[in-house]
This record gives C-alpha cells, sequence and structure tokens, in this order.
C-alpha cells in the first residue's frame, strides 16, 4: 500500500525500532504513546500503511470545533473555554502523542495534549533548567 497521510510516507528519525506483538496501549490510561503509534501503523508484514503524523486521525479533538482549542487571551471567558479544551484532551487516547508534537515543535499558541500555553511554556523551561544543570 502507499503511505498515507500528510507526512508523505516519512518517518521520523528518532523514534526508535519496535517490537511486534506487545500491547501498544496502556491499559490503565487506554494512552497511545507517539513511538507506539507509529507500530500501530505498520502492517503484519512490516508494510507503511500511515504515518507517523496520523494520531491527529484519532485524537479526541478531531470532531471538535478547533475553535475551542485557540481562545483569545487567558483571562475571564478564555479561562472556561481552555478548561472545556482540557476536558476533552482528558479523554483522548492519543494525548501524551498530542503533548509530545507540541512541546518538540514549539506549539505556543492554544491547548495541546490537555496543557495550556502557559502550562508549556512552564514546563520547557524547567526541562531548560534541568538541561543545564544536569
Amino acid at each position: 500500500m502507499e503511505p498515507q497521510g500528510g507526512c508523505e510516507g516519512a518517518l521520523p528519525t528518532n523514534i526508535p525500532p519496535l517490537t511486534f506483538g506487545r500491547s501498544f496501549t496502556n491499559t490503565r490510561t487506554g494512552a497511545i504513546r507517539l513511538e507506539e503509534f507509529v507500530a500501530l501503523t505498520m502492517g503484519d508484514s512490516g508494510t507503511l500503511i500511515g504515518t507517523a503524523g496520523d494520531w491527529r486521525d484519532v485524537a479526541a479533538c478531531s470532531d471538535t470545533d478547533p475553535e475551542l482549542f485557540f481562545p483569545i487571551g487567558t483571562t475571564g471567558m478564555a479561562i472556561d473555554q481552555i478548561e472545556s479544551a482540557k476536558e476533552v484532551c482528558t479523554s483522548c487516547r492519543v494525548q501524551d502523542a498530542c503533548l509530545t508534537f507540541a512541546l518538540k515543535t514549539n506549539q505556543d499558541s492554544g491547548v495541546w495534549g490537555g496543557l495550556s500555553e502557559e502550562e508549556r511554556r512552564i514546563r520547557r523551561r524547567a526541562a531548560k533548567r534541568a538541561k543545564a544543570v544536569g
């Protein structure tokens, strides 16, 4: 089969080789990690049938108005909008993959992976400090 999706069949080079036949879903949370989702796109013969970007196709937000995730401001009604967006994220099986994507690609607007813009900034700063110290 030909690769499908927006990446034109290119897999990220930073994803480690995967072992087939293991469970790809965290049975406690139902979450699928980004690395694991790539394995889910592989057929029995190892043929690529999707791309690493396909996690967006199964995201809980895929059938939600995108404006919910991009509130204007961080006060007043925007606070309620951010909380509503986070509620959608809470039920999402690919929440971790979404957050990883947002952090790796420096998404500075909107709610991604259940975190607001400010929460992601705090996480990035903490990671930079930890890297500088360690």
